[in-house]
């Protein structure tokens, strides 16, 4: 059975990317653009992974960061165009596993550093 990925981001074109990316490495893609319908699918069935953006229309990811964590421990990977230090600490401190700058990994290196992120946590 293939691993579950959840991906959440408000920006559609980012977050079809992103799909595009893990599904062509053989992963079931759970996407949503809102924190309220990731979060209703987590607790219906949780991922294998999340990657989540930090600003999103309803919740900013670090709450949905800290609500997922409040139930589920697998690993989160916050997936966003900010990279302040600090937004880096108050992402671990809520139970983020890792951080990817997004120019890096999606759009600077085709998807690589992404999926290679993926593959070393799954």
């Amino acid at each position: 059975m293939p691993q579950r990925i959840l991906v959440v981001d408000d920006e559609t074109a980012i977050a079809d990317l992103v799909e595009v990316y893990l599904q062509g490495e053989g992963f079931t893609v759970h996407k949503f653009h809102n924190a309220a319908d990731a979060l209703a699918s987590v607790n219906a069935a949780p991922p294998d992974l999340a990657i989540l953006d930090v600003m999103l229309p309803d919740l900013d990811g670090f709450p949905l960061c800290r609500r997922i964590r409040e139930q589920h421990l697998f690993p989160i990977l916050m997936l966003t165009a900010r990279g302040e230090d600090l937004d880096k600490i108050t992402g671990l401190t809520l139970g983020m596993n890792f951080w990817n700058a997004l120019v890096i990994g999606v759009l600077g290196l085709p998807g690589f550093g992404l999926l290679l992120l993926v593959h070393w946590v799954l």
